[in-house]
C-alpha cells in the first residue's frame, strides 16, 4: 500500500491517505520523502528520493521497502542479546 501511495503522490494525484497534504507538500518542496512503515510491533522509518519513486515501478518500490524492513529486523536480531 505504501508503494501505491508514493507512486500516486509522485504523479500528483490527491489521495485520501494524505488528507493533511503532508506528502503533497514534501513532493513540492523536497527532493526526498521520509515515511514510517509498521510491521508487527515494530516501526521503521525510511527515506526515498522522488526521482527514485518516479523511475521505479510500484513493485520495485514495495520490494525495496520490504528488503529494508527485513534487513532492519535481521540487524536488530543480531545486535540484541
Amino acid at each position: 500500500m505504501m508503494a501505491a501511495t508514493l507512486k500516486a503522490v509522485e504523479r500528483g494525484e490527491r489521495i485520501p491517505q494524505d488528507a493533511a497534504g503532508k506528502l503533497a507538500e514534501a513532493r513540492a518542496k523536497r527532493a526526498d520523502v521520509k515515511f514510517m512503515v509498521g510491521i508487527d510491533d515494530k516501526q521503521f522509518v525510511m527515506s526515498m528520493t522522488w526521482a527514485d519513486i518516479k523511475q521505479w515501478s510500484e513493485p520495485a518500490i514495495a520490494k525495496t521497502i520490504f528488503n529494508a524492513m527485513r534487513h532492519e529486523r535481521k540487524f536488530e536480531k543480531e545486535t540484541v542479546h
